[in-house]
C-alpha cells in the first residue's frame, strides 16, 4: 500500500505490502481461525495459547481496513 497523506503510522504499518480490501480481509479471517484452533487446542497444549495473540492481529487489520474505507483509497 502507497503512503497515503494522513494515514496513521498504525494503519500505514498494518497493510504493507498489502495492495487490496479483499488480501487484507484474508488475513483478517486467517488471524481470527487461528486464534480460534490456538485457543482451543491450548487445552491440550498450553503452548498453543499464545495463537490468542492473533485475535489482536486481526484487530489491527479490522482497524486498518475500516480507515482506508472511510478515509482513502484502495490501490487495487
Amino acid at each position: 500500500m502507497q503512503r497515503k497523506k494522513g494515514m496513521p503510522e498504525l494503519v500505514y504499518w498494518g497493510l504493507w505490502g498489502i495492495n487490496s480490501r479483499g488480501v487484507a480481509l484474508v488475513f483478517c479471517w486467517l488471524c481470527v481461525v487461528a486464534g480460534i484452533v490456538g485457543t482451543i487446542y491450548g487445552f491440550i497444549d498450553p503452548r498453543a495459547f499464545a495463537g490468542i495473540g492473533l485475535f489482536l492481529a486481526a484487530g489491527w487489520y479490522y482497524y486498518a481496513i475500516k480507515w482506508v474505507d472511510a478515509n482513502s483509497s484502495w490501490d487495487d
